[in-house]
């Protein structure tokens, strides 16, 4: 496969086009005559999930085990090493770890569920595209990494595994004309759009996403699906689905989150390293919390991949259209909340008695990057590329500063939700139901001080271990 040189100089639009014919050539050499036969869908759905061993993707297989008409789910875990039986002995363990990090599943007994270890990022043969497209009706390809501050460079191999993901559902649609494929996208794609509220729409501006190679190769990614999608091809195209997913924290079941994320991190930093301190976050536009529990985003990304049609009647493109799974709704939480919560003496258990000290942001980055000193390549940045933040001030800087002159900052957004709503009850009609309680941070915050103390005595799984993960904060 032919290198592509990228820095953040090129232009986002220059990469697409190169990768397009990448495709169509790759296309052509590993199907050059398929036959449009076509078959009646079954009764039972045969999925494929990417990233099942991930935050959102770990839930959306619990949504899935959950469904009576699903008779397969076969879970492609990304390995970079060994055979293909090694590949797929280290995946089947990697799921297995992840199931166990929550609360425990829904028996998989009617489900025939199948672990396959892959490089995602590389081409494939022949015959495990076909093995994998018989019978396929659904792909919802959730894996995708979440280093915010990697360099562009970094996110290439997986635009073209996207592709490759994407081949497995073309060829599928060649005997299943009701083939769809879910893409799981980031609001951080549109997070920069001076449109309010940000549409449920393909993006066709750059400038539109976060200064970030994760939002950029995301934006990236979205514009690969619309062409191929609308484009004119020989073949018949799988249906597009893109499901922009906003900020997440634990399930209202379960406290577990994810360690090594920004609020998370930011919680068990800011309690233990600085003793109790958190930063006045009051300043943040209306103040409103946009956390989005992931059990309920799961159960919508589920809704709008198997919805019989793609929403309200708006498509964009042929086959392709855009929801918004995200909290905007506007009598929840606020910071504020949050803030009196962890004042309140008690609140946290780990501080004997005392609450926290709310202050000033910028004092409350000051004190981080004393205690978690410059580590590039280690810590925020990316040691390959040289192009990540030395310290939080500087991560924080890049991830609150808007594309241009006189565009919304994220501290702003609003989404239209028009079409998640319309596909998914949970997302329209039980809002009051994923609104954070005291007694959820307070089972969140417990389960951090644990984690963070399993971590300290070295009983984390290797792809658990936070270091070399401290992120953005994701406030100005």
């Amino acid at each position: 496969m032919d290198p592509i040189h990228y820095d953040r100089s090129a232009s986002m639009l220059d990469v697409v086009s190169k990768l397009l014919p990448m495709q169509m050539k790759n296309w052509d050499t590993h199907f050059p005559h398929i036959p449009n036969a076509s078959r009646s869908p079954n009764d039972k759905k045969k999925i494929i999930l990417s990233g099942c061993t991930g935050f959102l993707g770990n839930a959306i297989l619990r949504q899935l085990t959950n469904l009576k008409d699903i008779k397969e789910i076969c879970l492609l875990v990304h390995e970079n090493s060994g055979s293909d039986a090694d590949m797929t002995t280290e995946a089947d363990r990697r799921v297995k770890a992840a199931l166990r990090g929550f609360t425990a599943p829904t028996s998989f007994g009617r489900v025939n569920l199948t672990v396959r270890g892959v490089r995602i990022t590389e081409r494939w043969d022949k015959a495990t595209y076909h093995e994998l497209a018989d019978g396929l009706t659904d792909i919802i390809h959730a894996t995708w990494p979440t280093d915010q501050f990697e360099g562009p460079n970094y996110f290439v191999p997986h635009l073209r595994g996207l592709l490759e993901i994407y081949n497995i559902a073309a060829l599928a649609k060649q005997h299943n004309p009701s083939v769809r494929f879910t893409f799981l996208s980031s609001t951080d794609v549109v997070a920069c759009s001076s449109q309010s509220p940000i549409p449920e729409a393909i993006s066709h501006d750059p400038a539109d996403a976060v200064l970030t190679g994760y939002a950029e190769s995301k934006w990236m990614a979205e514009q690969l699906l619309y062409r191929l999608s609308s484009g004119s091809r020989p073949h018949p195209q799988p249906e597009v689905r893109i499901v922009r997913i906003g900020q997440l924290t634990a399930s209202t079941q379960d406290p577990a989150w994810k360690l090594h994320q920004k609020w998370p991190l930011m919680l068990d930093m800011g309690l233990s390293i600085l003793g109790g301190k958190w930063p006045d976050l009051n300043a943040l536009g209306s103040g409103r919390l946009d956390w989005l529990p992931v059990n309920f985003a799961a159960k919508a990304v589920t809704d709008i991949a198997f919805a019989k049609n793609s929403g309200d009647g708006v498509v964009e493109g042929k086959e392709l259209s855009v929801a918004h799974v995200v909290n905007c709704w506007p009598d929840g939480k606020t910071w504020r909340d949050i803030q009196r919560w962890l004042a309140r003496p008690g609140f946290v258990e780990t501080l004997a008695g005392k609450g926290v000290e709310i202050i000033p942001g910028h004092q409350w980055i000051q004190a981080m990057n004393v205690k978690v000193p410059e580590r590039r390549g280690e810590a925020v940045g990316s040691e390959d590329d040289g192009e990540g933040p030395k310290n939080y001030a500087e991560a924080m800087q890049r991830e609150a500063k808007p594309s241009s002159a006189g565009q919304a900052t994220r501290k702003d957004l609003a989404f239209e939700t028009r079409r998640t709503e319309s596909l998914s009850f949970i997302m329209k009609n039980a809002k009051h139901k994923a609104d954070m309680s005291e007694e959820m941070l307070q089972r969140i915050l417990k389960w951090i001080s644990n984690e963070a103390l399993r971590y300290e005595r070295g009983n984390f799984e290797p792809e658990e271990n936070p270091i070399g993960k401290f992120k953005a904060l994701g406030f100005c």
